[in-house]
Order: structure tokens, then C-alpha cells, then sequence
């Protein structure tokens, strides 16, 4: 399992860290166990700087429709996501355009960045 994740109920915040390269069915499974975790609705910071994130763009497609549905049946929180490389940057920059009306996404290098921009959903929603 690529995901290793902590979940922080006092502050509804979920912290994700990407071990290995990430398919399709890797990321349902995580967001899956969010749900059955209560946690869909938290926070999430997940750092995928040790993984390569590699979706083909039927891929991309299929994670759009998932995040969709998900959305339909349980509210998503906003999702920070932390990559060191040119084509993850690009590929998670495309996926969080698209997913706007699922939940916010954001793709950022630089950890403080990432973490300005959840409590600043935080505080939106407090």
C-alpha cells in the first residue's frame, strides 16, 4: 500500500504521506478509508515528494469521475497535495483544475505553502 496516513480528529486533519508511484485504484482505496474513517470532510495534506505520480489520461479521467462521486454522497475536504517534480506538478495541477466542483485541490513544492493554504480553508470553514 502506497499510503501511509495519520489521522488527527482534534483538529479534523488528515496527514498523507505517498511511499511508492500511485495508480488509479491505489488513490480510490485511500479516499475509501477516509471515508470509512469519518474523515472525508478533513484537511488533508498529502505528500507525495517520494512518489511518482504517474496517471495516464484515462487515469486522470477515471480519478475525476471517482472524486465526483464521492463528492455526491459525502462532502470532501480541501486536499493539499506536496510533489517535487516537473510532470507530478503538472499532472496533479491538471487533475485539481478539473475537480473544482468535487473539492479543493491545490498542488504546491513547498511544504509552508501547502500548509498557509489548508488553514486558510480551515479558517473558511470555522
Amino acid at each position: 500500500m502506497p499510503f501511509i496516513y495519520r489521522i488527527d480528529r482534534a483538529s479534523r486533519f488528515v496527514h498523507t504521506t505517498v511511499l511508492e508511484s500511485v495508480s488509479c485504484p491505489d488513490f480510490e482505496r485511500h479516499v475509501k478509508k477516509k471515508v470509512l474513517h469519518g474523515a472525508e470532510s478533513y484537511l488533508e495534506l498529502i505528500d507525495a515528494r517520494a512518489a511518482k505520480v504517474k496517471f495516464t489520461p484515462a487515469e486522470v479521467q477515471e480519478v475525476l469521475a471517482f472524486l465526483k462521486k464521492a463528492a455526491e454522497a459525502h462532502p470532501l475536504g480541501p486536499v493539499a497535495i506536496l510533489v517535487d517534480d516537473d510532470l507530478g506538478f503538472s499532472m496533479m495541477r491538471m487533475i485539481s483544475r478539473s475537480a473544482e466542483s468535487a473539492c479543493p485541490i491545490e498542488v504546491f513544492r513547498n511544504p509552508a505553502e501547502a500548509q498557509r493554504w489548508l488553514q486558510a480553508r480551515k479558517a473558511r470553514t470555522a
